[in-house]
């Protein structure tokens, strides 16, 4: 078993896994195409996952290979796991799953956010409406976590913040009248 290295994409970390098997080789992206996951039976050494990668065409390889190995669950691919997290109002869902991710040591392109009330609808863009809990999901066919994987998250949320140097850039005040 290898760890994700949350540095890298989805299809390097399964060609990573390729190669340190096949320790003679070394695929690129470039090299293959990923075909869809599909999800099996674990065996006894927990490979749960069955994928075929197939050569693009004069760049070095012929045919396709189908690999078996373990994709995660979110719940259990964190070392230190969070569920709540404070964010500000407006917050793009991207940048939050990027956050989420960085924070949990996972690849973020493999994760979304979706609403509790609207299972299924990945949240994209600004999140204005401040549900209090959102689930952080793994993507449809993702080459490294289980499908449907689910973490909620519970979320502070605050007002965004202004710079009062911004916000007020005239510093020469005019002064108080004399009393009357």
């Amino acid at each position: 078993m290898a760890k994700i290295d949350p540095t890298k994409s989805a299809i390097l970390n399964v060609l990573a896994l390729v190669s340190a098997a096949n320790a003679s080789v070394a695929i690129t992206p470039a090299q293959v195409t990923a075909g869809t996951p599909t999800a099996q039976t674990a065996d006894g050494q927990g490979r749960n996952t069955s994928l075929t990668l197939t050569a693009v065409a004069a760049q070095g390889y012929t045919g396709s290979q189908t690999y078996t190995y373990a994709r995660r669950g979110l719940n259990d691919s964190v070392l230190n796991p969070v569920d709540s997290i404070t964010e500000t109002v407006g917050a793009t869902a991207a940048s939050i799953v990027t956050a989420l991710a960085t924070q949990l040591g996972l690849v973020a392109s493999e994760l979304h956010l979706e609403d509790p009330a609207a299972p299924g609808t990945p949240l994209s863009g600004a999140i204005n409406n401040s549900p209090a809990t959102l689930n952080l999901v793994t993507q449809a066919a993702s080459l490294l976590y289980i499908d449907g994987s689910t973490q909620a998250i519970t979320f502070t949320w605050n007002e965004p913040q202004v710079d009062l140097a911004t916000a007020t850039p005239v510093t020469a005040l005019s002064g108080f009248d004399a009393a009357s």
